[in-house]
């Protein structure tokens, strides 16, 4: 600061070049005043010579200076000529022409008034006298006067500066007239006043000037103290932003500290609010005096109502005596006293445009003043404060979110369905463990593209129109398609795609894809199976029925033939008639097979010989050529040889009507074991596989999932049973067959059946053969036969009876049960009974034969049914039955039936 005695020394001198600038003020302006009432007098002087002498003195003698004038041309020319003055002259108010006789003044021609003249008084009219003439006008007149001015004065039509000279005649002497210029007395006053202040405003700016240096030279060492004071903090607080504020914890308390030396404060601590700022915590303490660290002390807004409206109120509180003041008060028993803390200056930090916390800064012992400065570098250090809380939530935000996408990774990843997210560009942004097997790729390799990039354009097209869709609508889509994998292989997949909005309003599709390949061909699969026992319960029921027919019309053709033995016209006839009755039953064994009831009779034994005879036997006469390669350590299988003749007879007559021009035929055995479903789409294990191959046209694709439907078939001559029944042999045999083909490639046929694993069995029953067929053919029988088709009874008692044999019909089992009992009673019984095991009233086969085995153990009786794959035929034993056959049936084998059944039990 400057010392006292320097400073009224200069104070004084100050206020007396104070006084001598004032007073040269009122001096030069009074100078400056009569300097321009000259200049602007010389300036009017000039304008009217200029004017007087562009008079014609002898255009003016014309003129009468009487209202007569008004219609003269000079009187017009020189009234235009003044009206031009005025206008191009803007501070001229009157241009005027006066002349003088009679010892008066009056008006030859007077100009039209400015915008500032008074528009209530009219000019003066031609020959108008002026009645208020300045002083010494008419000296002008008779003297002649060149430099005459006036003013100001006042007339009628105002208060004015005017300069009038005279107009002479030619000779020079006599005045013409007298022509005038006016400038209103109140701009020449203004013009002359403002010259007078220009010259004030110089002293006035000179006083203020003064006096201005007076307090900056006040104020200068206190200024020059606070600047070095800021670049000291600035310094300070630029220095603290240079440092890594990743560490939280490090970046406080370097904070404090650095505010601590820098004010030299002996307490700095920064405050944390909690989320509704109810409470704050400390976050750190720096006390100076013992170089210590403190935290974790808590204060609850309800407790200290004032300190913190005070605080919500400004940015900080600067608290001089903190003990005193009102805003820190509520303090003082429980914090200042206990912690001798005399100065408070607290500033709220602020984050996110919300309060955050308070930086507080605590002198002990002594009060101190807190300066300018130091409020400002406390504000500073709010700011990097708040940078460091930003900080620390962004570390803790990215380490939340590498936490949660490490879990979130590990979660998708454990899913086994492919997983991935797509953005609005359709580009993928994150895909799990499954989904990069899927394309072979890693994550990197994927994230970033498309589908396109992994997928055949027609499905990438597709996979992105429904994402639009989503996009577009909201809506989660669950679709059925179909997705190339890495290996090029079709995969049937659903997918699921659903619309997720980021945090920032992002869009997003997050899809799952579910491969149903393997179910969906295990629904076909059953699909097929639900196929086939729909039509075999319809092929079962109609084969029955046709069967009982077929029986009717091959016994009488039986009889007929036996009868007609001597025709032999007749007797071709029949014949032709019986083998076209045997062409019907194998139809109807084609329809029992893969019907219900058509369960194959198991044999264990070696497919080699069977397969090599049925293709050999198959295309005989045709020009295929077979060609074998039949692994002689092919292993046994189970299987009912002439069903399984079937299914190769019907894939060889396929290729054979396929290939009308020859070619050749592939036929292999192989044994073949899978391990897992991967490797085949059947149950894993050990089968004999059979493959039939041929070199023909192929399968149309389109055709390769319909060929084992029922009724489909490419020819039209075709029946579309023949694959169907061979799937169904398969099937029932616990086999699997597929075609492999494509169009013009030739077509493949595999049949897997599985291997008949050798196992400790009972010994077989030994087969009961006919005891003297020769000569018990023609013996006597005692036969009842229970049907309830008149179309079978009549022919089958005829051919028992021409034989000699006695023979009782019944049309159900409650009839055959009487007749029986009836002929138990009489102490004789029947040698065999025939029972139909299905009847449509009474009892069947089946229950009269339990009903009378009870009553007669010894009875002997043949089960008898249109269905020849019905299980009561195949295992008729175990309901009693101690033979069965087959409808329709020739007298040859129903007569054999009947010796060998008899004898059998016999013995």
């Amino acid at each position: 600061m400057i010392k006292d005695k320097h400073y009224r020394k200069i104070i004084f001198f100050f206020s007396a070049l104070i006084i001598i600038i004032i007073t040269g003020g009122l001096y030069f302006s009074k100078i400056a005043g009569e300097k321009t009432a000259a200049s602007l007098k010389a300036i009017l002087l000039n304008r009217t010579k200029i004017l007087s002498s562009l008079v014609n003195s002898n255009e003016i003698k014309k003129l009468k200076g009487s209202p007569e004038d008004v219609s003269s041309e000079v009187y017009l020319d020189y009234k235009r000529m003044f009206l031009n003055g005025c206008n191009s002259q803007t501070d001229i108010r009157y241009i005027y022409m006066m002349g003088y006789r009679d010892a008066k003044i009056f008006f030859y021609a007077d100009s039209e008034p400015d915008a500032k003249a008074d528009p209530s008084k009219p000019l003066a009219a031609p020959g108008e006298i002026y009645q208020e003439p300045p002083d010494g006008l008419k000296e002008v007149f008779l003297n002649g006067n060149r430099e005459y001015t006036a003013g100001p004065y006042t007339d009628r039509w105002g208060t004015f500066f005017s300069a009038m000279l005279p107009v002479f005649d030619l000779d020079g002497k006599s005045v013409v007239c007298v022509v005038g210029m006016d400038m209103d007395a109140r701009d020449w006053q203004y013009q002359v006043f403002k010259s007078r202040s220009l010259v004030w405003c110089l002293a006035l700016s000179l006083v203020l000037a003064v006096f201005l240096f007076i307090l900056n030279l006040k104020n200068l060492m206190r200024k020059n103290a606070g600047m070095q004071a800021k670049v000291f903090y600035q310094q300070a607080a630029l220095k603290l932003a240079q440092f890594d504020n990743s560490d939280y914890k490090n970046t406080l308390e370097r904070i404090v500290k650095c505010v601590a030396d820098s004010t030299g404060t002996h307490k700095v601590s920064v405050w944390r609010f909690n989320e509704d700022c109810s409470v704050m915590s400390c976050e750190t303490l720096y006390n100076a005096l013992e170089s210590l660290y403190e935290s974790g002390k808590t204060l609850a807004a309800h407790d200290y109502p004032k300190y913190f409206k005070a605080l919500n109120g400004s940015r900080n509180i600067a608290a001089d005596d903190a003990r005193t003041d009102e805003r820190t008060r509520e303090f003082l028993t429980v914090y200042l006293i206990p912690n001798d803390i005399t100065s408070m200056l607290d500033t709220m930090i602020w984050f996110h445009g919300q309060p955050a916390g308070v930086l507080c800064l605590e002198h002990t012992r002594t009060p101190r003043r807190w300066q300018e400065e130091e409020i400002d570098f406390a504000i500073t250090i709010t700011d990097l404060i708040s940078l460091a809380f930003e900080t620390d939530e962004r570390v803790r935000a990215e380490k939340d979110e590498l936490e949660s996408r490490l879990y979130l990774e590990k979660i998708v990843n454990s899913i086994g369905d492919p997983i991935f997210v797509k953005d609005g560009n359709h580009k993928f942004v994150l895909v799990n463990a499954p989904f990069c097997n899927l394309v072979n790729k890693n994550n990197y390799e994927i994230v970033g593209k498309c589908d396109l990039d992994f997928f055949p354009p027609e499905q990438a097209s597709i996979f992105e129109k429904i994402d639009d869709l989503v996009f577009e609508t909201g809506e989660a889509n669950i679709n059925e398609e179909l997705i190339t994998d890495a290996s090029g292989a079709l995969r049937n997949v659903i997918t699921k795609k659903t619309l997720y909005m980021g945090n920032k309003g992002n869009r997003y599709i997050v899809g799952v894809i579910r491969d149903i390949t393997d179910q969906k061909r295990i629904d076909e699969e059953r699909s097929k199976m639900a196929k086939l026992e729909s039509i075999g319960m319809l092929a079962g029921g109609i084969a029955h029925d046709f069967n009982n027919i077929l029986m009717g019309i091959l016994g009488n053709l039986t009889l007929a033939k036996t009868r007609c033995a001597n025709d032999k016209i007749a007797h071709e006839v029949l014949v032709r008639a019986e083998s076209v009755v045997h062409r019907a039953r194998s139809l109807t064994e084609q329809l029992i097979t893969f019907s219900k009831g058509g369960l194959p009779i198991k044999k264990r034994c070696a497919i080699n010989d069977l397969v090599k005879n049925t293709v050999q036997f198959t295309l005989s006469g045709s020009k295929m050529k077979p060609s074998f390669d039949l692994d002689p350590g092919s292993k046994m299988v189970e299987i009912d040889e002439g069903q399984f003749a079937q299914v190769i007879a019907n894939i060889v007559i396929n290729s054979r009507q396929a290939n009308e021009d020859g070619g050749e035929l592939s036929v292999s055995v192989r044994n073949f074991e899978t391990i897992t479903r991967n490797e085949f789409p059947h149950s894993s294990g050990k089968y004999v596989k059979l493959c039939i191959s041929d070199d023909g046209p192929g399968i149309a694709e389109e055709n390769l999932t319909k060929i084992f439907d029922p009724y489909f078939t490419t020819k039209p001559s075709g029946t579309g049973l023949g694959l169907f029944t061979s799937y169904s042999i398969v099937s029932k045999h616990n086999g699997f067959i597929r075609a492999v083909s494509s169009r013009g490639a030739g077509a493949a046929f595999e049949i897997y059946l599985p291997v008949f694993e050798i196992v400790d069995e009972p010994p077989e029953p030994k087969e009961f053969l006919p005891a003297g067929a020769e000569s018990s053919a023609a013996g006597l029988y005692n036969i009842l036969v229970m049907d309830d088709e008149p179309d079978t009874l009549a022919p089958v008692c005829d051919m028992l009876s021409e034989r000699g044999n006695a023979v009782t019909l019944a049309e159900n089992g409650d009839e055959a049960f009487a007749a029986y009992m009836k002929k138990l009673k009489s102490g004789g019984r029947f040698d065999v009974v025939i029972a139909d095991i299905l009847v449509k009233k009474g009892m069947g086969g089946v229950e009269f034969t339990g009903k009378l085995l009870e009553a007669d153990p010894c009875a002997v009786v043949i089960a008898s049914s249109g269905g020849a794959g019905d299980e009561m035929l195949i295992d008729y034993a175990r309901y009693g039955f101690k033979n069965a056959i087959a409808k329709p049936y020739k007298a040859e084998e129903l007569f054999e039936m009947i010796e060998r059944t008899v004898s059998g039990a016999k013995k």
